[in-house]
């Protein structure tokens, strides 16, 4: 590779990380779907809205402190609630 090519390529990703660093935060939800196992939350949601888990188990398993916060990660799921 040429030093021309690298100064290139080194540019690009230079770009490509200030865009990055510059969006306005994450998502709260996605982040916790990645936190923990997708199939696992899926399955605990299923349950609990089954009503096999209590809500209360839900929350501490998923470190979460609202019912309210529980359907929008089922929500983002598409588990109808």
């Amino acid at each position: 590779m040429s030093n021309d090519e690298f100064q290139n390529y080194y540019s690009q990703e230079v770009a490509r990380f200030q865009a990055v660093r510059n969006r306005n935060g994450g998502d709260f939800y996605k982040t916790q779907l990645a936190r923990v196992s997708r199939q696992f939350v899926s399955a605990l949601v299923e349950s609990t809205l089954e009503g096999r888990t209590p809500y209360r188990e839900a929350l501490r398993l998923l470190n979460i402190s609202k019912v309210e916060t529980f359907h929008k990660i089922a929500e983002q799921l598409t588990v109808s609630v």
